[in-house]
C-alpha cells in the first residue's frame, strides 16, 4: 500500500481521560525570560528543575544563572549528555536515586519520559511547553510528596504561536509535496503504480537529497518528517500525522487570543491543571496584581533615587531603559484606548 493510501486511511481513535489533582501546585506567571532569572535569584533556595524548549536558550540560561548567582551547582542536560562527564553523572544519579545533586537542573525534553524525581528538596518547577502533553509530562516528572510545589509557567503571546505555526507548516509542506508526486501516479493505472512504487520512492529520495545539498531544504526539517530505511528516506506517517495535529492546535490557540486577549495561553495552561474559570481568573488576577504592585514600587524607588540628579541625554535613555518593563506593566493596567496604549508602549520600547 502506498504512503498516501496509508495516510488517507481513517482509523477510530479512542481517547481515555484520567483526572489528575494538582492542588499541591502554586502557580506563578512569567512574562519573559528575564522574569525567570529574577524568580530564581529572588525565589526559593530549594532545588529547581527548569524545562526549556531550546538548547540555545538552555545554554544561555545556565551561563547567566552561574554568573548572577555565583554558583556552580547548576547543570544543563540535553540529548547529548553522553558527551559530557557531568551530564552522564547527573543522569545516572537521577536514574538510580530519582534525585539530582545540583541545586538547579536545566533540561530539554530528554527528561520527559521514563524519569521520575522523588526529591523533597525539589520545590520549584519551570515548564516551558506549548502543548498539554508536554506540559503534563514535564510537571509529572516530580512525584507527589505532600510538599507544595511552586510551578512557573510562561504567558506567551500571539506572535510566539504564529512563529511556531510557521515552523510546523514549513516541515509539513515538505511531506505534502512528497505525497503529491505519489498522488499523480495514483490517478493512473494502480497495477502499474505498484510495480513502480519502489523506483518512485528512490527517485523522491534523490530529489530530497539534491534539494538539501543545494540548501533548498534544511536537513533538520527533513528528518522531522522522514526516517531512513535501507539507506532511503521514507515518509514518517506518524510524524506527519503529529504535524497535522500541531497545525490545528496552533491555529486554535492563535484564534483564542481574539477571545481571551493577551491571557489566552495562560487560560489554556490553567485549564490543563484542572482549573475552572473562576479559579483561572483568581490565579491570573492575583499574579497580575502582584506584578503591578512590584512594578509601581520599583518605579517609585528609581524616581526617588534619581530625582535630584541632572542627566545627560544618554543617561536619561539608560534610565528609561532600566525601568522600561515596569512602565509597560503600569501602562497595561491603565484604562485607555488600545491605539494610545500601543503608541506609548512603542515609545517606551525604543532605544
Amino acid at each position: 500500500m502506498s504512503p498516501l493510501a496509508l495516510v488517507q486511511q481513517r482509523k477510530v481513535v479512542y481517547k481515555y481521560n484520567i483526572e489528575s489533582n494538582y492542588d499541591y501546585v502554586s502557580v506563578n506567571i512569567l512574562e519573559n525570560y528575564n522574569d525567570l532569572i529574577e524568580a530564581v535569584e529572588n525565589g526559593s533556595k530549594k532545588k529547581w528543575m527548569i524545562f526549556v524548549d531550546s538548547i540555545v536558550y538552555g545554554k544561555q540560561l545556565e551561563k547567566t544563572l552561574k554568573d548572577k548567582l555565583e554558583c556552580d551547582s547548576i547543570i544543563f542536560i540535553t540529548t547529548d549528555y553522553k558527551k559530557d562527564v557531568d551530564g552522564i553523572r547527573e543522569v545516572d544519579e537521577i536514574s538510580r536515586e530519582s534525585m539530582f545533586s545540583k541545586r538547579i537542573l536545566i533540561t530539554t525534553a530528554v527528561l520527559d519520559n521514563g524519569v521520575n524525581i522523588k526529591d523533597l528538596e525539589l520545590q520549584n518547577i519551570v515548564v516551558c511547553a506549548d502543548t498539554e502533553e508536554q506540559f503534563i509530562q514535564m510537571l509529572g516528572r516530580k512525584r507527589k510528596d505532600g510538599i507544595n510545589t511552586n510551578l512557573y509557567i510562561f504567558k506567551r503571546d500571539k506572535v510566539h504561536f504564529q512563529r511556531r505555526l510557521a515552523m510546523v507548516e514549513k516541515v509539513r509542506k515538505i511531506a505534502i509535496n512528497y505525497m503529491k508526486t505519489f498522488e499523480k501516479w495514483l490517478n493512473g493505472d494502480e497495477k502499474y503504480y505498484i510495480s513502480k512504487e519502489g523506483w518512485l520512492i528512490q527517485e523522491q529520495h534523490c530529489q530530497i537529497m539534491k534539494k538539501m545539498a543545494e540548501n533548498e531544504l534544511d536537513y533538520k526539517d527533513v528528518m522531522k518528517v522522514f526516517w531512513v530505511y535501507g539507506g532511503i528516506l521514507m515518509l514518517n506517517l506518524l510524524a506527519y500525522h503529529h504535524l497535522e495535529i500541531l497545525c490545528s492546535y496552533y491555529q486554535r490557540i492563535i484564534e483564542c487570543f481574539s477571545t481571551y486577549g493577551d491571557n489566552a495561553f495562560l487560560q489554556e495552561q490553567l485549564k490543563w491543571l484542572g482549573k475552572n474559570q473562576k479559579e483561572t481568573d483568581e490565579v491570573i488576577n492575583g499574579c497580575m496584581k502582584s506584578r503591578l504592585d512590584e512594578a509601581r514600587e520599583n518605579v517609585i524607588d528609581a524616581m526617588e533615587q534619581n530625582k535630584e540628579k541632572e542627566m545627560t541625554k544618554e543617561e536619561a535613555k539608560a534610565f528609561k531603559l532600566s525601568i522600561k518593563d515596569e512602565l509597560v506593566e503600569l501602562i497595561r493596567n491603565v484604562e485607555c484606548p488600545k491605539e494610545k496604549l500601543d503608541k506609548v508602549k512603542g515609545c517606551l520600547k525604543k532605544k
